[in-house]
């Protein structure tokens, strides 16, 4: 019983923080790849933030919030200033898109997914993130892959919205590098 109660005391004296992680831009890449013309073409975007409250014991409490500045995307110089127009992103009207987890769920393996709101140029679609998360040192790197349906999101209206010469499929491609925000006692 005295040890029981040791026990209890010794834990209750420690207190547990929350995994609160801020990304660090320095290291982490958002990119994206899509045919035109059945030619493959590859883009990032140069700004971005997120918050992750991540919990690998207890994936079902974590949180995921991410940022991406719309009139940072850079695919290459003659397209950039045309990509973020109206019928394309529209950046002047929609400066951001936003992706907030509803749930995330272990895989295994250090393989986790993110399901939760995706939302582009005022339009919002449910979709599912996979990804690995490793802790490495003081930070963790999260890496993952995801397509979306770039129709979906209206990107391309017009003659754009076809998908015989810009394709549909947009494979997101993202290695976060996220480290410790200021410590939150839980």
């Amino acid at each position: 019983m005295r040890a029981l109660i040791f026990a209890l005391a010794l834990c209750m004296s420690f207190p547990t923080f929350a995994a609160e992680r801020t990304l660090q831009t320095a290291g982490s890449r958002i990119a994206f790849a899509f045919k035109q013309m059945n030619v493959s073409m590859d883009g990032s975007f140069k700004k971005f933030s997120g918050k992750i409250n991540f919990d690998a014991a207890k994936p079902e409490t974590s949180s995921i919030e991410m940022l991406v500045d719309i009139a940072s995307i850079s695919i290459y110089e003659e397209a950039d200033p045309e990509v973020i127009k109206p019928i394309w992103l529209n950046a002047a009207a929609f400066p951001q898109a936003r992706f907030v987890s509803k749930n995330v769920k272990a895989l295994g393996g250090g393989r986790y997914q993110a399901t939760g709101t995706l939302s582009i140029k005022g339009a919002s679609r449910e979709v599912t993130v996979p990804f690995e998360y490793k802790e490495q040192g003081a930070n963790a790197i999260v890496d993952g892959q995801f397509t979306l349906k770039r129709g979906d999101y209206k990107i391309g209206e017009g003659e754009w919205s076809a998908v015989d010469i810009v394709a549909n499929d947009v494979l997101v491609k993202f290695h976060l590098v996220v480290a410790p925000a200021a410590a939150t006692k839980r």
